[in-house]
């Protein structure tokens, strides 16, 4: 019997305006889909800076992306940025540009662009959201080493059996909830670092990136407990993450430090915001 996931609250959507800079397009008229889909053309997304495009119609009642919505009209439409990306920050200038490019565009609907907060504040916001990534990664990982290697199909059938799949068909195994990150990813130990090649296995290790776990306390004990049955399946021995003996009260100490630092912060694990910043 597959792993039960634990409960989780319904994902948030909608502009992020702590960690992206933010424009609605304001007006008193409501904006026609013909128009409003114009900013997805490839034109448009290019001189926009490739934004994220989110719109509400009469019926909604939170944000949605533009993209895949129904309505035939929008009351509401915004554009965000992140302040921080793999490529760089965003700068005053660049906020700036875009808050330009954007009013251009809601003069030819009718409406206004109006920034959440003031470009002039770009660059610090941005500095903060960088100081949060590097003060707040953190991960772990808990392995079964076993005495003999074991056959990768039986073990792949036994991971199957606990939930985890293949969401890119590429040997990564996760255990997720569908429209969630996972909550833990399993590989095998040491080489090769993925599953299915088809060579022996040496051992499993679970791990998760705590930032972008939706339940992280749930995933520890949930690689804790199938390390166990690992070991108790095929003998030999449970380890962290540096390769020494799994000392379950010390990782359970580190993990709470870090989530109450992401508490303190106002983050949670596997929230918007973390899997907007912690890419």
């Amino acid at each position: 019997m597959a792993r039960l996931f634990p409960v989780l609250p319904p994902l948030r959507t909608g502009p992020l305006p702590r960690i992206q800079w933010v424009v609605e397009l304001v007006g008193p008229r409501s904006v026609a889909a013909a128009d409003a889909l114009r900013l997805l053309d490839p034109d448009w997304k290019g001189i926009l800076g490739q934004p994220i495009v989110w719109a509400m119609a009469a019926r909604d009642d939170r944000w949605q992306e533009l993209l895949g919505h129904s309505a035939t009209s929008f009351d509401s439409l915004a554009l965000s940025w992140d302040l921080v990306d793999p490529r760089g920050s965003l700068t005053r200038t660049a906020a700036e540009t875009l808050l330009a490019r954007a009013a251009e565009f809601g003069e030819a609907v009718g409406r206004r662009a109006l920034p959440l907060w003031p470009a002039d504040e770009t660059e610090s916001r941005a500095k903060a959201a960088m100081r949060l990534t590097e003060r707040l990664d953190g991960g772990f990982a808990v392995s079964a080493a076993f005495p003999l290697p074991r056959s990768e199909p039986e073990l792949l059938a036994w991971l199957a059996s606990e939930g985890f799949d293949s969401p890119d068909g590429e040997g990564g195994l996760e255990w997720r909830r569908p429209g969630h990150p996972a909550f833990l990813t399993a590989t095998p130990t040491g080489e090769p670092f993925a599953f299915g090649f088809g060579t022996p296995v040496e051992g499993v290790t679970f791990g998760a990136r705590v930032p972008l776990c939706p339940a992280p306390v749930e995933a520890l004990e949930a690689a804790f407990d199938l390390t166990r049955s690992l070991v108790e399946r095929y003998g030999g021995g449970r380890f962290d993450g540096e390769g020494e003996p799994l000392d379950e009260r010390r990782m359970r100490a580190e993990l709470a430090g870090i989530v109450e630092s992401m508490s303190r912060a106002k983050l949670e694990p596997g929230g918007a915001e973390c899997r907007r910043l912690f890419r």
